[in-house]
C-alpha cells in the first residue's frame, strides 16, 4: 500500500470514529452536574424505568387494559408508549430545586391523541409550588410555574404536530418564564415567582391535573430536569 492510500485510510477512518462520537453523544440527555432528574427511558425494558442519575426518583411500570404503558423504539435507543390512562407517578419526591428549573423532554404525539389537553410532567403542590409541562388542546406547549400560591404560563408560538419527534423545553431562572420547540425560543413572559421547589410533592410523568383529558398519548424518548435554566439544546 502507497504512502498516499495509506494517509486516504487514516483520514477516512478518523471522519468514520469522530461520525460515530458524535451521534453516540446525541443518543440521550447526558447527566451533568446540573441535572437533578433524568429518565432516558432505554436503560431498562422491564417494570421499573429507572433514573439516570444516583439520587434520583425511578417509577414502577404499570400496564393494564386501561392503562396501557409499555416500552417500544425511541429516537434515540428506547421509549415509553402511553394510551389510555397510563402514566408514571411517585410520590413525597423532593427534587433539589430553589429558582431556577429546565424541564425536557423528546415526545412524539399519537394521531389519536391530536385535539386533547396532555400533560407531560407535573411536580406541583396545588395553589403553593411546582411546575408543569404540558400540551394544550390547541396544540401549543404550555410551560407554568407556581410559587407562593402564583402560577404563571406561557405557551409556544409553535404547534406540537403530531407524527413528528420534537423537543419540548421549559425553563424559569427567577425573572422569566420560557418555552422552546426544537430548540427554538418560542415563547417568553417575565415572571417573578420566588422559590418554585415544594418541599416534597406528587412527580407525574405523561398527566397534568385538569378537569380536561390529561393524559399524553404518544411516546417520551426522554425527560430532565435540571437546577439550571438552560438555552441551548440539541436540535432534531
Amino acid at each position: 500500500m502507497s504512502i498516499s492510500t495509506r494517509g486516504f485510510c487514516f483520514v477516512l477512518m478518523t471522519f468514520l470514529a469522530s461520525s460515530f462520537l458524535v451521534k453516540a453523544e446525541e443518543k440521550a440527555f447526558v447527566a451533568d452536574k446540573a441535572t437533578v432528574e433524568l429518565w432516558n427511558f432505554d436503560a431498562d425494558r422491564g417494570v421499573e424505568a429507572v433514573n439516570d442519575v444516583p439520587s434520583g426518583t425511578s417509577f414502577a411500570i404499570k400496564s393494564s387494559a386501561e392503562t396501557p404503558l409499555g416500552w417500544t423504539g425511541g429516537k434515540f435507543g428506547g421509549a415509553l408508549h402511553f394510551q389510555g390512562k397510563a402514566r408514571l407517578a411517585a410520590n413525597s419526591v423532593a427534587i433539589p430545586l430553589e429558582r431556577a428549573v429546565t424541564v425536557e423532554a423528546w415526545i412524539k404525539v399519537d394521531e389519536s391523541g391530536s385535539g386533547a389537553r396532555m400533560g407531560i410532567l407535573q411536580y406541583m403542590i396545588y395553589r403553593k409550588s411546582g411546575f408543569r409541562l404540558e400540551i394544550s388542546a390547541k396544540r401549543h406547549l404550555v410551560w407554568s410555574v407556581q410559587a407562593e400560591g402564583r402560577e404563571l404560563s406561557v405557551a409556544s408560538k409553535a404547534f406540537i404536530y403530531p407524527g413528528d419527534w420534537i423537543h419540548v423545553a421549559g425553563t424559569y431562572d427567577g425573572e422569566s418564564l420560557r418555552v422552546y420547540v426544537n430548540g427554538d425560543l418560542s415563547g417568553e413572559v417575565s415572571a417573578s415567582n420566588g422559590n418554585i421547589a415544594p418541599a416534597t410533592a406528587y412527580l407525574l410523568v405523561g398527566y397534568a391535573d385538569g378537569a380536561e383529558q390529561p393524559y399524553f398519548c404518544g411516546l417520551i424518548d426522554a425527560i430532565r430536569i435540571s437546577n439550571v435554566a438552560r438555552k441551548e439544546f440539541l436540535k432534531p
